[in-house]
């Protein structure tokens, strides 16, 4: 689909890889794949600037997670060039434990319950980050996924299935 698109400029984008959230992106069977599309889809300046991005699941509650989802990503994106984006709220807040990503690269983060003045942490209050509503809450589905049995899927890994 990309490939077929023709808008009326470049697109920046992010390819995104699957370590576990389980929401979206590519699997890392198939994420150098996609990344290669992408990568000609920008020869043809169909995109712009191009990056590769992750999400975690559990930087609010669980270090050896993170940790392998991290180790997930840096083994699916050795050598790809581009920006990065793997930080949610909770590792955001936390830069010191998650931004083990090699410095020469551009770091992008994603906030997004902070933006809503709440804290990605049971123990830790929004006050105590200084966090305030800047944004209102809507959703609509977007995907359905196919897992294997025991995956967890989406923060803290709240659901198993």
């Amino acid at each position: 689909m990309l490939l077929a698109a023709s808008p009326g400029q470049p697109i920046d984008a992010m390819v995104k890889l699957n370590t576990g959230m389980n929401r979206l992106g590519f699997s890392p069977d198939d994420f150098r794949t996609a990344y290669q599309q992408a990568l000609l889809a920008q020869q043809r300046n169909i995109l712009g600037t191009l990056g590769k991005m992750t999400h975690f699941a559990r930087a609010d509650d669980d270090v050896a997670v993170t940790e392998e989802q991290i180790r997930l990503f840096k083994e699916a994106t050795q050598g790809l060039a581009g920006r990065v984006s793997v930080c949610n709220s909770a590792a955001t807040l936390t830069p010191q434990r998650w931004l083990s990503m090699p410095p020469q690269e551009e770091q992008w983060v994603r906030p997004g319950i902070c933006l809503y003045g709440s804290s990605p942490f049971a123990t830790q209050s929004a006050q105590s980050f200084g966090l305030r509503p800047a944004m209102t809450f809507s959703s609509r589905l977007i995907s359905v996924r196919t897992i294997r049995a025991g995956a967890g899927v989406g923060y803290g890994h709240t659901f198993t299935a």
